[in-house]
């Protein structure tokens, strides 16, 4: 009756008589297509992201004439928990399971301030940080404290505080600090140590290699 008409059937009649399995399936497409592409998205940015930070800041260093070195690490997917563990094995699916990081870095910059170490909080999986950077300050502080995976911090000149080398508290697995100690008196140096314990501090002047003096944290061939 609604459907034909003179015996001509209504193509309208038809389009609306379709099941509603046919639409469901196609919502269900579409979800399942979402679900899929948002972890692909998900870890596309999470690499360009790395493979920008890394890239930046390698340029940084090799502008500052800074000696570096890099760790290779293979994702190992028996430690993460679902869902890493699922993410993991899509990573490894999309690409290298083998990432590269700048571990191991030295600058010496007697030129360099705190404006042009400004790209250290880049370096997240750094573990062993030197720096002979007479105008570096506090501020350059604010930025190692930042580093979660820093172990080893040589401050062989510049400007900091007690008050600045305090902020290395938030360094959770930092293992080994040097410095000049010179600088510092017993109190402020015993006050470090009460508020970084744990952490071995160092005198690079008091261990400086027999026939060598230090001038301003810096070993040099004695004369």
């Amino acid at each position: 009756m609604g459907g034909a008409k003179n015996g001509v059937e209504n193509p309208f009649s038809r389009k609306l008589n379709q099941p509603q399995s046919a639409r469901r399936r196609g919502s269900l497409l579409l979800s399942a297509g979402v679900v899929i592409a948002l972890p692909l998205l998900a870890i596309a940015s999470v690499f360009g992201c790395r493979v920008w930070r890394v890239a930046s800041a390698r340029q940084s260093l090799d502008s500052l004439h800074a000696e570096y070195a890099w760790q290779h690490e293979t994702f190992d997917l028996s430690h993460h928990e679902r869902p890493c563990r699922w993410l993991g094995r899509l990573a490894n699916w999309v690409g290298d399971s083998t990432v590269s990081e700048v571990s191991m870095v030295e600058v010496d910059a007697p030129t360099v301030d705190d404006d042009q170490l400004g790209f250290l909080d880049r370096l997240l999986q750094v573990r062993s940080l030197e720096l002979n950077c007479p105008l570096a300050t506090d501020r350059t502080l604010q930025v190692i404290h930042r580093l979660p995976n820093l172990r080893y911090l040589t401050l062989v000149d510049g400007k900091f505080s007690i008050l600045g080398l305090l902020q290395l508290r938030q360094l959770p697995h930092l293992k080994s600090l040097n410095l000049d100690c010179r600088q510092y008196s017993d109190v402020e140096l015993a006050v470090l140590k009460i508020e970084l314990a744990g952490v071995e501090i160092c005198d690079v002047a008091r261990n400086a290699p027999e026939g060598y003096a230090v001038e301003s944290g810096i070993q040099r061939p004695a004369a």
